[in-house]
């Protein structure tokens, strides 16, 4: 770390360069070691509340956007295609309460908020547009039916997205139920010496 390169740099100077004795060289040391912290510290807990305050305007803005996504829900034709894009908004409102709470999940998360949210939501305004033309075109029907096979494959990469963030609580779920077998198992407090009731 900084502080730790800081407080050797004004230990080793003083004692090696300067000549002084150990203990005031400890002395300078430790003083130039504990500032460096002080600072480092207050810098992070910065850091830690900018970071903080980014991802709320930027959970305001998602949440926006999926508002405009069901707006244009109600308004494309075809059932399946809706449930899809309600199957959408459901998740990504699962990955907002994710980030929300947890505020620190956002940078294993990004990509939701700066790619596929916008994605989602400006392709099916293109979609809405060129369904209430009417157009008949070889070019259009390709779009519209690219644009359903795109937000099947958007619902599922949501939803791994989804799982993703679940995963780090997942495992330590699995470990700490693991620790629990073997203290059961040590104490000989295993399945084998209760009836399970269910």
């Amino acid at each position: 770390r900084s502080s730790d390169l800081c407080g050797g740099a004004f230990f080793a100077v003083p004692f090696l360069g300067l000549s002084l004795g150990a203990m005031p060289s400890i002395l300078i040391g430790a003083t130039a070691f504990g500032a460096s912290e002080l600072l480092l510290n207050d810098k992070s807990k910065d850091d830690i509340k900018i970071q903080k305050a980014n991802v709320k305007y930027i959970i305001k803005k998602a949440k926006k956007q999926i508002r405009d996504i069901k707006y244009y829900q109600k308004r494309v034709e075809g059932t399946k295609f809706r449930q899809t894009i309600s199957s959408i908004c459901k998740t990504c409102n699962k990955i907002i309460d994710v980030v929300e709470s947890k505020p620190s999940t956002y940078n294993k998360i990004s990509n939701f908020f700066d790619y596929y949210l916008p994605y989602t939501l400006n392709t099916l305004k293109k979609y809405d547009d060129i369904e209430n033309q009417s157009l008949s075109s070889a070019e259009s029907k390709t779009f519209m039916a690219t644009t359903k096979d795109s937000f099947c494959k958007i619902d599922n990469a949501l939803k791994k997205m989804l799982d993703n963030l679940y995963s780090k609580d997942i495992d330590n779920a699995n470990a700490e139920m693991k620790v629990l077998d073997m203290m059961l198992n040590s104490e000989g407090l295993t399945e084998d010496d209760f009836k399970r009731d269910w």
